[in-house]
């Protein structure tokens, strides 16, 4: 009996779609880098350029025709190439005498996208690589009665990228979005910011509530101190917002900016400045106090040992990067006790006469620095705004150290305050 040996032959697997993207986008991923998902879109558009093309074609040909009917041989033989290279190219295209080809001709395109834990990479005619530092929000929309993931990209024109990506096709959404977050929110140009809020958050005590506009809320108490501060926790960040409700028995005031037109505007108006005898400081910011025992003990360091920066270098540090400013209370215009009910001037002599005493005897008048009255209870706001410089708006570690400077300013210069009118107390 004859022994019969039976061959196994093994049919060759079909390779999946999926797999056929990852093969293609295999000599394009980096060390390290993996693909997390794929997909393919096959779209058919208008082939324009082949249409075109046999057009002028034709045109060219029914030309050479007219200009040897009406030229004879001398048209023939300036035209006689032009047809032939004509009819070759024209006939290549397969429209030389086939005049039912549709001007709607279609080809097909195949456009791949996969998602790594790297970012985007694309391919269709080229390749494209998309980083996810390229993308300050993540969110799923819905769009044309689809759910699609969306990455915000970064307004920064300079990035190479400018547009948001719209991630197009059939598949769910939601998954898609829960792959990514993970991966993005490890590499996305907002993860600084959220680490700084984060920290100043357990420091001060504050909690975030975070509005329509995305414009994030924090509010808490720090010590004595009761805080509202407010700016975007993503780039671009524009504004800074601080409110510190701090005691000021003395109903103390002051402000403090950076020299600008307007603050030479007042000096032209006579307003006078405190300086601190820091001339780089001095020449830099324009300080009105009306309480100068307050400043003097706001501006030295000496009081604050603990300290890593003083306040003039905290301060100075913030207006690198934006406009800033600091109020403590409401100014008082005209002291109460020069104030007029009516006009003692019967006329032009007597006012004349005034001025003249006032530029004589200015000791004479009556001074415009308030008695310090002690008002037990009394609580002001210590405000702080910051228009952050366009150039610096884009910029996470350079705005993450803008936000610590300016909330460790405003405290330090609330600290200040309640030193100062703790040191009257225990006198």
């Amino acid at each position: 009996m004859k022994d019969f040996k039976f061959t196994h032959i093994t049919m060759a697997k079909k390779k999946t779609s999926s797999e056929i993207v990852r093969q293609k986008f295999a000599d394009y991923l980096k060390e390290g880098e993996q693909i997390i998902w794929s997909s393919k879109i096959t779209t058919n558009v208008k082939d324009t350029i082949s249409v075109q093309y046999q057009q002028i074609m034709m045109a060219l040909l029914l030309f050479g025709i007219g200009f040897f009917w009406y030229f004879g041989d001398p048209g023939l033989v300036i035209f006689y190439p032009i047809l032939i290279i004509g009819m070759l190219v024209t006939g290549y295209y397969g429209g030389l005498f086939n005049f039912s080809i549709p001007d709607n001709s279609q080809k097909t395109i195949n456009n791949y996208t996969v998602f790594t834990n790297f970012g985007c990479l694309q391919l269709s005619n080229e390749f494209t690589r998309i980083p996810y530092q390229q993308f300050y929000h993540l969110e799923v929309k819905k769009i044309q009665n689809k759910q699609q993931v969306i990455l915000i990209a970064s307004p920064d024109k300079k990035s190479g990228f400018e547009k948001d990506l719209i991630v197009r096709g059939n598949y769910d959404a939601e998954k898609l979005y829960q792959l990514i977050l993970p991966h993005w929110k490890a590499m996305n140009p907002n993860k600084k910011i959220l680490e700084t809020t984060k920290q100043l958050c357990s420091t001060y005590g504050l909690k975030e509530r975070i509005n329509k506009s995305g414009i994030s809320t924090f509010v808490g108490r720090y010590n004595n101190f009761v805080i509202t501060a407010s700016w975007r926790n993503s780039i671009p960040i524009s504004t800074i917002s601080i409110q510190l409700t701090c005691p000021n028995p003395t109903d103390s005031y002051f402000s403090f900016s950076e020299e600008n037109p307007s603050t030479n505007l007042k000096k032209l108006a006579g307003k006078k400045e405190h300086e601190t005898g820091e001339q780089a400081f001095d020449d830099t910011f324009f300080l009105e106090v009306d309480n100068k025992e307050l400043a003097l003990q706001l501006f030295d360091q000496s009081a604050r040992p603990l300290m890593s920066k003083s306040i003039q270098q905290l301060m100075a540090a913030c207006i690198k990067k934006a406009t800033c400013s600091w109020t403590l209370g409401q100014p008082t215009i005209v002291p109460e006790k020069i104030k007029l009910k009516k006009s003692s001037f019967k006329d032009q002599m007597d006012i004349l006469d005034f001025q003249l005493l006032k530029s004589d005897d200015k000791e004479t008048l009556p001074s415009t620095t308030m008695t310090v009255d002690w008002k037990e209870g009394n609580v002001s706001s210590l405000r702080f705004f910051a228009a952050v410089h366009d150039q610096e708006r884009l910029r996470p570690e350079r705005l993450a150290d803008l936000l610590e400077d300016c909330m460790e300013s405003v405290v330090a210069l609330a600290e200040g305050v309640e030193g100062y009118h703790g040191g009257i107390k225990q006198e």
